[in-house]
């Protein structure tokens, strides 16, 4: 397990737990493939997002896997960099 077996330490590195209404800007990509665990995390950090007023843009990408849409981030002519890049503004 990527983070241990204890509840108490998902709790320690997880970013929902940090959240707070003068946090920066979110851009939070989802694939519609992925584990089903990673799925209701990221339902509830969208949530958490809505809640506290954060700017901030989820997009679920059809077919698409965790791991596979995050090593794909390696090529520039992927979708997330492409919009990495202009929500950070270094892009048109």
């Amino acid at each position: 397990m990527a983070f241990g077996k204890k509840p108490d330490s998902w709790h320690a590195v997880s970013p929902l737990y940090y959240l707070r209404t003068d946090s920066p800007p979110v851009l939070m990509y989802a694939g519609e493939n992925t584990y089903p665990g990673i799925a209701s995390s990221t339902r509830r950090f969208n949530k958490r997002l809505d809640e506290l007023g954060i700017r901030h843009e989820f997009t679920v990408l059809p077919g698409k896997k965790h791991i596979p849409m995050v090593t794909q981030l390696f090529w520039k002519n992927n979708i997330i960099y492409r919009d990495l890049l202009k929500f950070v503004g270094a892009a048109s």
